[in-house]
């Protein structure tokens, strides 16, 4: 082979072979963006960002209803927590084939409270934050805003077992959280309108 031609292939195998890379790249890329699970519903990354464009909610909504209980979605920070209403004696409220309400729950303002004992003694004391949750009522239908509040985070309970990252452990804390009886009795007139 004369050295033309040996420079000719050298130039296609390194173009192959950057080919096979960026496509192995892009397959990558695609594949670490569809492992992201889509949203449970709609609720803005932030407070007071957009309603995002597409969750798991889309095409599982209906218009209210003049009278309730309306089946509403509870979300703190993506994730489906509706267990409350089960917790709170209203399982009658909560979405099951088709939500009318989406709740979303954002929880800011941690200030240092109490604190907890570590019984393993690895901690000494494990710090306890008080928060603020603001609770963002909207139509599921049409992602409009109806309302909102703010509870204070101050019910929390000591654990019995502290699990923690090595190398994270000054992450260790308890984060209060706002009680269960206010939450549902600022969301009834919404979802049980008189």
């Amino acid at each position: 082979m004369n050295r033309r031609a040996g420079i000719v292939l050298a130039t296609l195998m390194s173009i192959a072979l950057l080919a096979i890379v960026g496509i192995s790249v892009t397959l990558i890329v695609l594949a670490s963006i569809k492992d992201e699970p889509e949203p449970v519903a709609f609720c803005p990354t932030d407070l007071n960002g957009p309603v995002l464009s597409s969750s798991r909610l889309d095409g599982h909504t209906e218009p209210l209803s003049a009278s309730g209980p309306r089946p509403t979605i509870f979300v703190h920070d993506g994730y489906n927590v509706s267990y409350l209403f089960q917790q709170e004696q209203v399982p009658q409220w909560e979405y099951r084939d088709k939500a009318q309400l989406v709740v979303c729950e954002y929880t800011h303002s941690l200030q240092k409270h109490a604190s907890c004992p570590d019984d393993s003694g690895k901690f000494g004391r494990i710090p306890v934050f008080r928060t603020t949750s603001t609770f963002v009522v909207y139509e599921a239908a049409t992602k409009k805003a109806l309302g909102k509040f703010d509870l204070p985070g101050t019910q929390y309970t000591c654990p019995s077992v502290v699990r923690y990252e090595v190398g994270h452990e000054e992450e260790v804390k308890v984060v209060g959280h706002a009680d269960a009886r206010q939450i549902v009795t600022q969301l009834r007139p919404y979802v049980e309108p008189t």
